[in-house]
């Protein structure tokens, strides 16, 4: 009798616990139905899958029931608050990583370094060896602040990259790497690109590559705008970082005359710096407003300068002001370009980008789209 009343509790505890969880399941169904879908995630920074009606031939070709996963996954209820707490435990349970985000020292929070798959990276370099432009590659936090990795992690995983860009570009590794022996912040702590004062060290190498005298270090304003800057690498950990961002930005005089116009739509603004992005989750976005796929970049005052085609990803961003002293700019970026490409002459070119666009971004095979008008 003593045994069939424990099986009856065994029982009850576990149709209470069936219960509990098709509840859930239900009222998160009922939630995913009947919430308003959202396009964009701005403590994500990226577009969200969103419905969209099905036909026959996506369907058929399982595009739709691909596309359905995702929809589920980015319009999930309490999604954020999921994603966090599945950092939190995480962290409980000992790991120094989540989502692909390590937890470094210090509060460092850095992708993965990582390249299993190497043929777009290939491509790139064929792209850029045709165009014979010179070539200057970011590498990753995870590659240059080896010391901040935790204990356990291999910090020569990325180096198969490195040893293909051979000859087709450089990699700033001794002017980065000194910065950071020096003590100095040359990447975020909380997202993946580099600082304003890791921008002007890169803008002070390439001096002799494009035939320029950098203006010292004490030429500059340094202005602190943003001391709650939570980047990309915040977000994929569901927004716990310990520590938040300071955004500074090197002022000197005569940055607000410049005249930023957007080539694809007409728009025209002056100086480099959207104060609005300040409000935004991606305050990085205050250099330029974001990414474009081509701005001209000059002077409002009668200055005569070469000009400059920079063809970028978002590591530039930070840097144009400095390259703007010594050069009027044509800026592309290749992955917002969906055709042919017409620039004005310019005198020399530079491509900037970092070690992950270029080994998982094909835009670089459009550099053949840029043509430049007579």
């Amino acid at each position: 009798m003593k045994k069939q009343h424990t099986n009856k509790k065994v029982d009850f505890l576990d149709g209470a616990l069936v219960t509990l969880m098709a509840a859930m399941l239900l009222l998160f169904g009922i939630g995913f139905l009947l919430l308003p879908q959202k396009s964009f995630s701005e403590s994500e920074n990226r577009m969200l899958a969103t419905w969209e009606i099905p036909t026959w031939q996506s369907v058929s070709d399982g595009s739709f029931s691909e596309k359905l996963g995702k929809i589920f996954r980015d319009q999930f209820p309490l999604r954020p608050a999921l994603v966090a707490t599945k950092a939190y435990g995480e962290i409980l349970l000992g790991k120094r990583e989540n989502n692909r985000i390590l937890w470094g020292e210090e509060g460092y929070l850095m992708a993965r370094n990582e390249f299993s798959e190497l043929s777009v990276a290939e491509e790139n370099l064929r792209a850029v060896a045709d165009a014979k432009m010179t070539a200057v590659w970011i590498p990753r936090s995870a590659d240059v602040m080896t010391e901040y990795l935790p204990s356990a992690y291999p910090s020569a995983s990325a180096n198969e990259l490195y040893r293909m860009i051979g000859e087709n570009g450089t990699v700033p590794w001794q002017v980065l790497s000194s910065a950071v022996a020096q003590g100095r912040q040359v990447y975020y702590r909380t997202d993946h690109h580099l600082t304003t004062e890791g921008a002007y060290l890169i803008y002070c190498s390439l001096g002799e590559k494009l035939g320029y005298s950098p203006l010292s270090y004490d030429e500059f304003d340094r202005q602190t705008v943003s001391e709650d800057f939570r980047g990309s690498a915040d977000s994929a950990v569901g927004g716990i970082a310990p520590r938040a961002d300071t955004i500074e930005l090197f002022r000197y005089e005569g940055d607000a005359d410049f005249r930023v116009i957007d080539r694809t739509t007409g728009e025209e603004r002056e100086g480099f710096y959207d104060w609005s992005a300040l409000e935004k989750k991606d305050q990085y976005s205050v250099f330029l407003g974001g990414n474009f796929a081509h701005l001209s970049i000059s002077s409002s005052k009668e200055v005569k300068k070469p000009k400059l085609l920079l063809v970028k990803d978002s590591f530039a961003n930070a840097l144009i002001p400095f390259l703007a002293i010594h050069f009027d700019l044509e800026v592309v970026d290749l992955r917002y370009v969906t055709g042919s490409l017409w620039v004005e002459e310019y005198d020399c070119a530079l491509i900037l980008q970092g070690v992950d666009t270029l080994a998982t971004d094909p835009s670089l095979k459009k550099l053949d789209f840029l043509q430049k008008k007579s």
